[in-house]
């Protein structure tokens, strides 16, 4: 007898360390898909944060005049950075463009065809076509303004992008969520299917509904907690090699979001072994003695 006890031991160990695995993966890809979404817009951001628009001055502009508009440049809300390219700088980033068998002489001339500029970098959220037109209306305005250049195409493109992107991963999220309840509901359903001969008994013998149910949902939710834990660790582990072979990834990292995205995949964890284990107890509750054998 005493070895049939212990292959129940067992089974029962491998009955949950199977349990644990499985909610483990689920959540561990719920998380892949969360990390996904987090970077996409992350990426989209900085993208937009490295679109420069080029604000032509005039010739004739004063040096105090110039200075006056990059300051006043640099205080709006909308600019990360700016740098002023003088004429002089301006010609020497044209001539390492060029062909270098090209004379640079041979084709600018003695005209001054190159203006001074005050290139800026602006904040993602400001960097829509709409909000570029209207700044480029205001811009023009200036004295000291006399083109204000940017590349309109591209940058529609990667708004075009990301909201096409945008219900793609919503229905991909949505999807994922419900493969994911199901299979942790009916992971916890077949355990507590296991123990169903031991639920009626506690009945038997007057145990209340509440006081049945609550080991199994302490069990569950101690399962949902540790799935969650290796989730995590495997997200983590992941993004660890995902950044040391590609080192960028790392500036477009955000730390509270990840720790955000982690504590959801523990909420979640937890949240569903918790009430999979409710509804599946309370089924075989409500079942007679004989529909226990089917």
């Amino acid at each position: 007898m005493e070895w049939k006890s212990n292959i129940n031991v067992w089974r029962t160990r491998i009955s949950y360390i199977s349990t644990v695995i499985s909610i483990s993966l689920v959540l561990f890809v719920m998380g892949l898909l969360g990390l996904l979404i987090l970077n996409v817009k992350a990426i989209s951001d900085k993208v937009k944060e490295n679109f420069e628009c080029n604000i032509y001055l005039k010739d004739d502009a004063k040096k105090v005049d110039v200075l006056q508009f990059k300051k006043m440049m640099e205080a709006k809300d909308f600019v990360l950075s700016t740098s002023f390219i003088d004429q002089d700088s301006a010609k020497k980033i044209l001539a390492e463009e060029l062909d270098p068998e090209e004379e640079f002489d041979d084709i600018v001339g003695d005209e001054k065809v190159l203006e001074a500029s005050v290139v800026i970098t602006m904040k993602a959220e400001y960097t829509h076509p709409d909000s570029l037109k209207k700044m480029e209306v205001e811009l023009l305005k200036l004295p000291v303004v006399s083109d204000v250049k940017y590349d309109g195409g591209n940058l529609m493109k990667v708004h075009q992008n990301v909201e096409k992107a945008k219900p793609w991963l919503l229905g991909i999220s949505s999807v994922l969520l419900f493969i994911a309840i199901v299979l942790i509901n009916n992971t916890l359903r077949l355990k507590v299917y296991s123990q169903r001969f031991l639920i009626r008994t506690m009945q038997l013998i007057g145990a209340k509904w509440s006081f049945i149910r609550k080991p199994f949902i302490l069990s569950a939710i101690l399962q949902g907690i540790i799935g969650a834990l290796l989730a995590i660790v495997m997200l983590m582990s992941f993004l660890s090699f995902l950044i040391d072979h590609q080192p960028d990834f790392a500036d477009i990292q955000n730390p509270e979001m990840n720790l955000m995205l982690y504590a959801g995949l523990m909420g979640l964890g937890i949240l569903i072994t918790g009430l999979s284990t409710i509804i599946a107890v309370n089924k075989f509750l409500r079942l007679k003695t004989d529909e226990l054998y089917y």
